[in-house]
């Protein structure tokens, strides 16, 4: 990515989320105030295609702006990872649908891909009845995505998208980690969706012939997801490296820092973040070249989601290995390294990068067979 354009998007979110983390968990979904920053940022047009006034941005260009994001604050991050990613939308659904949407400056569309939702097909278009967890970002979206199964003699996957006034918001966000996300469950009752707005999963390729649109929606969101844990695993090593200088070991004087178990660990961890992150970086940086000329091939695909899935858990790892050495002062409310403790295994519960990724990986650089979305 030009780092010019997260430097614009953090300098406007960065006084507006100084100490602010409390807050946030406590209110459990983004406050006001915050999310208005973030229209003004211009962070939600960042990959909306430049033909609806949007930024048109790189996958590089979207994924290194959740990391910074992620490292001011793990919600907004979060938040800023559902959201952009959505977009994606644009390319695949239909053209003057995607105009409606995503040409409205203040839109904002989140949702789930998981079909837990019952779909009749109408005249028209499309009835939808069902119910959804994971809702993030339902507060302050103006469009959620919701998958179904639609009917049929073989029920095929669907994801419509619905305004937000048409759906019931449920009271179910109650959690440990990443609590300021408004990840709740939502509910539709028998609601008509013009089939538009409504993309075939089991289809081909999008309408758009942009580079961006030639990465699959699934292998995009575990990108985006592993961001979020890279953005968290280089905020604790701030953090750590912070409170290891003023700490001191248990019954002594002398600074954490000083130490050799806690110096080999913060060393470990960094390299953990620093690596991860470089694969993934390499991977998104080839398969765009890829994506310039054509759909990416299945060995593409393949290390695009291993290297999602490897950022993910490596993040998570090394921050596991900083809070063993930070002493039993990280436990507290106050402290940033317990939240992003808490909040780097939610990330690694996603399940486009959660444990199962690596099997799926695994058998496909081996030559088998695997039922799974790549």
């Amino acid at each position: 990515m030009q780092p010019r354009w997260a430097d614009e998007v953090t300098a406007v979110l960065r006084p507006v989320l100084a100490d602010r983390h409390a807050e946030i968990d406590g209110l459990g979904r983004l406050p006001d105030d915050v999310v208005a920053a973030m229209h003004r940022s211009g962070l939600f047009r960042t990959w909306i295609p430049d033909e609806f006034g949007g930024r048109d941005g790189s996958v590089a260009d979207g994924l290194a702006l959740i990391e910074e994001v992620s490292a001011l604050d793990s919600s907004v991050g979060w938040v800023t990872m559902i959201d952009i990613t959505t977009t994606a939308l644009a390319g695949t659904i239909d053209h003057d649908a995607a105009q409606e949407i995503f040409g409205d400056p203040a839109a904002v569309a989140g949702g789930t891909t998981a079909p837990t939702g019952r779909a009749v097909t109408v005249d028209g278009g499309l009835r939808l009845t069902g119910r959804w967890s994971w809702g993030s970002s339902i507060h302050n979206a103006t469009w959620m995505a919701c998958g179904a199964l639609l009917d049929g003699e073989r029920p095929r996957p669907v994801l419509a998208l619905v305004p937000v006034g048409e759906l019931e918001i449920l009271d179910t966000w109650h959690v440990s980690g990443m609590k300021g996300t408004g990840s709740t469950d939502y509910e539709a009752h028998d609601v008509f969706v013009p089939a538009g707005r409504v993309l075939d999963l089991t289809k081909g390729a999008p309408w758009s012939t942009r580079p961006f649109h030639r990465f699959a929606i699934f292998g995009l969101l575990a990108l985006a997801v592993s961001s979020v844990a890279v953005g968290l695993g280089r905020r604790a090593l701030e953090e750590f490296r912070a409170m290891a200088t003023d700490r001191t070991l248990l019954g002594t004087r002398t600074p954490i820092a000083t130490g050799p178990v806690a110096q080999a660990a913060f060393a470990r961890a960094e390299a953990a973040v620093r690596s991860a992150a470089a694969f993934k970086d390499q991977m998104v940086a080839e398969a765009w070249q890829q994506a310039l000329d054509g759909p990416l091939p299945l060995e593409t695909r393949r290390l695009l989601r291993l290297a999602a899935t490897n950022a993910a858990f490596a993040s998570a790892e090394a921050i596991d290995r900083l809070w063993e050495h930070a002493g039993a002062g990280a436990v507290y409310d106050s402290g940033v390294l317990q939240r992003l403790h808490r909040d780097v295994h939610v990330v690694t519960q996603h399940f486009r990068v959660a444990s199962r990724t690596w099997e799926m990986c695994g058998a496909l650089g081996l030559g088998q067979p695997f039922d799974g979305q790549l």
